[in-house]
């Protein structure tokens, strides 16, 4: 098993329109960018190389996969979904990416591949966030065809009932 995390954050990668804003912030986000998907890219070869029987990624930012209406938002995340989508078609092994940023809760197969079809090794577990403070177990097993499993553990404290 491989777990890596990368640098990708949320409020657009960044790139949100500030007042403040100054080219060296938007020289910030390139770079930025690049370095991930290049640990992106070096996660996935190690895993590889390693006969890795799965890999997890985790990052802050939702990066726009049901965005489908907002341009902006699906811009400043164009480049990380296609190399990811390239890299787990290559690696055809499961893989789950793990997120926060716009705190809802769900478990699903977002990512395409090129025919348009959803990538059934690939699935995205987006956790909890404020107000529903709870949390997920991630069970690893190499044996498991899919070797993620996810359950929810909620906190009884925390159950928002109205």
């Amino acid at each position: 098993m491989h777990f890596a995390t990368l640098h990708i954050v949320g409020s657009n990668n960044g790139t949100k329109d500030f007042e403040q804003r100054t080219a060296a912030d938007d020289e910030e986000v390139v770079r930025r960018t690049a370095a991930a998907l290049d640990w992106m890219r070096a996660a996935f070869a190690r895993a590889q190389q390693q006969h890795a029987a799965g890999l997890l990624l985790a990052i802050h930012a939702n990066p726009g996969f049901e965005a489908h209406h907002d341009s902006t938002f699906r811009a400043a995340y164009e480049e990380f979904r296609t190399v990811l989508q390239q890299q787990v078609i290559s690696f055809d092994k499961p893989v789950m990416l793990v997120h926060g940023d716009s705190h809802y809760f769900r478990i699903d197969k977002p990512l395409t591949g090129p025919s348009g079809r959803r990538l059934d090794l690939f699935t995205r577990v987006e956790t909890f966030g404020v107000p529903h403070n709870h949390w997920l177990r991630v069970r690893v097993d190499p044996q498991d065809p899919m070797v993620f499993r996810v359950r929810q553990q909620i906190v009884p404290e925390n159950i928002q009932r109205n």
